[in-house]
């Protein structure tokens, strides 16, 4: 009776949504609780019904309301699809929209209403590596337009954002030499080129990635493939207001690459993995740390069965 106050409603719960995998070339979706620990459950099945549906080492971003599952691997070509879902309501995926070309091992990350895709690998048969940039909107279905260009031709990077600025993480220029350790940075409401951000204690790929509003977060990842020593159990993080190089935050609980990240303002996930590659073994197991509190990742749960190269993404 004293006064006013005024109530915002997001409709984010820190629900994760996991898509896709290999072997097998996974097509289901999982869902997965991020504040309480616990095990993937089902979500729905990649689709449409006509087209690539399987698919494996591709990228997903979301904003609180749809998620976009974007390019990636579906065997036996690599795919520019882009097919999207809706958070709220557990089903199958549906066609977006084509990517500016087809690849797959992009880092991808978004804003509340932009989508951006950053490099990636076209085709073992052409061994084409991308500088590309690419974008789509959220509100609007269709295919993805030009943003701007990365430093150089990458793939296997991963990406973060904040509400304003994306950052693509890693990669490499070439599989025979040492993975990047480069941070580089764009304003996602404003196209153009990425510009140096700092480093990464080491270089890396195929690791893991998320942020909130203030931390962005890589874990795991390779250096070389396919040198087993090489697969990381570090976890960095850097402060995505001001340029500066990463710090170490902690270690996983295993080695691994080509896992997956996904985060609340609070929590981040590693998912799933590889370790090998002799032998090769595929990892189920879902990894958490808390992000403001630097530290070792403990258990959270499991996937449904282990595999390497899904995507995540959450409201």
């Amino acid at each position: 009776g004293a006064e006013w106050r005024q109530f915002t409603v997001s409709g984010a719960s820190g629900m994760g949504y996991i898509s896709g995998g290999h072997p097998g070339n996974w097509n289901s979706m999982e869902l997965i609780n991020i504040p309480s620990k616990g095990n993937a459950v089902p979500f729905g099945v990649l689709g449409p019904s006509s087209g690539y549906i399987n698919r494996h080492n591709h990228s997903q971003t979301s904003n609180t309301t749809r998620g976009l599952i974007l390019g990636g691997r579906a065997a036996p070509v690599y795919t520019p699809q882009t097919i999207a879902f809706t958070l709220s309501t557990q089903g199958n995926t549906f066609d977006w929209g084509d990517l500016t070309q087809s690849r797959a091992y992009t880092g991808s990350c978004a804003s509340s209403t932009r989508s951006v895709s950053m490099g990636g690998y076209e085709t073992p048969t052409t061994s084409t590596r991308h500088n590309v940039i690419d974008y789509f909107e959220f509100s609007t279905k269709g295919n993805a337009l030009d943003f701007g260009d990365l430093s150089a031709a990458t793939y296997g990077g991963s990406a973060a954002s904040s509400p304003t600025r994306g950052f693509h993480i890693g990669g490499n220029t070439s599989p025979s030499v040492p993975a990047a350790q480069e941070i580089q940075s764009v304003t996602i409401a404003s196209k153009g080129n990425t510009a140096y951000f700092g480093d990464l204690n080491a270089g890396r790929r195929n690791s893991a990635s998320f942020s909130n509003s203030v931390r962005a977060v890589t874990a795991g990842g390779n250096e070389v493939n396919p040198a087993a020593a090489g697969y990381f159990l570090a976890i960095d993080y850097f402060t995505m207001a001001s340029d500066g190089n990463a710090v170490h935050f902690g270690d996983l609980t295993q080695r691994r690459t080509q896992c997956s990240g996904v985060s609340t303002q609070t929590r981040g996930l590693i998912i799933g993995g590889y370790q090998g590659p002799s032998p090769e073994v595929k990892l189920n197991a879902i990894e958490y740390i808390e992000i403001m509190t630097a530290g070792n990742a403990i258990d959270f749960g499991d996937l449904f069965t282990g595999r390497y190269g899904a995507a995540a993404s959450s409201d």
